[in-house]
């Protein structure tokens, strides 16, 4: 009998196994998502294109923040897993994404509100377009949350189908707008059903963990959130200083 692998070699292949894995899937992701921008530059032209930038570069300004709480999200699973308690990680998960739900809709009215302020800044002659794109903030917070729980599961081939599974949806949606005749709203309308699919799919991957009947009581997030909020200012500084240019 050939002899066995020491656990630290096992442990090694396989984290290389994983590096690999979300490499492929990140370029795989980059590449379709510069095929969307390559074909809806083409469809649009100049100026339609340039208010397709600045939406996106709206929706960078909240997306990439949320990106914390993925990280931290992740963070606490898979240390309460690490100790032996899963029970303790569902209740968690079940609590972080019901706190995820209720804000996003205060952001939702908050972004609604503003639609005209900022289609008058960033030039875009639809307020209609504005709200569209404003639609996209409903995944804001609650992909990174289900993307966190199957990053601290390790999770890793169901978290690169979601790295990819967005922008499929988004430039395939953009091939059937186009060809109907839409041009900036459909290229926003892509954007946003890109994000609702890639959210639905996440909840889908996660509804196991979620659905278990985890007794105990319901966590406190007060240190999450603590630890959390310098983290979020910070990504929220970095993303406006990345795409103010775009946005004026």
């Amino acid at each position: 009998m050939a002899p066995t692998a020491p656990p630290a070699l096992r442990t090694g292949s396989s984290g290389a196994r994983t590096g690999a894995l979300l490499a492929v899937a990140s370029g795989v992701s980059i590449v379709v998502n510069y095929a969307f921008l390559l074909a809806a530059g083409r469809i649009l032209g100049s100026a339609d294109y340039g208010s397709l930038a600045a939406l996106l570069g709206l929706l960078s300004v909240v997306v990439l923040p949320a990106g914390a709480l993925q990280l931290a999200v992740s963070r606490e699973v898979s240390r309460r897993v690490a100790s032996g308690e899963a029970q303790s990680a569902d209740r968690f998960a079940r609590a972080v994404l019901r706190l995820s739900v209720l804000a996003t809709v205060p952001l939702l009215l908050v972004a609604f509100a503003l639609a005209a302020p900022l289609a008058a800044v960033l030039h875009i002659h639809s307020v209609g377009v504005v709200v569209l794109a404003e639609a996209a903030f409903a995944t804001a917070l609650v992909f990174p949350v289900a993307n966190g729980v199957l990053q601290g599961r390790q999770r890793f081939h169901a978290l690169a189908a979601l790295y990819v599974a967005p922008f499929v949806v988004r430039l395939a949606v953009l091939a059937v707008v186009a060809a109907a005749g839409y041009r900036l709203g459909g290229a926003v309308l892509a954007t946003v059903l890109g994000s609702i699919g890639g959210t639905a799919l996440a909840l889908a991957l996660v509804r196991d963990p979620l659905r278990e009947d985890a007794r105990g009581a319901r966590p406190s997030l007060a240190e999450f959130l603590r630890y959390l909020g310098p983290v979020a200012v910070g990504v929220i500084g970095i993303a406006l200083l990345t795409n103010v240019d775009i946005l004026v």
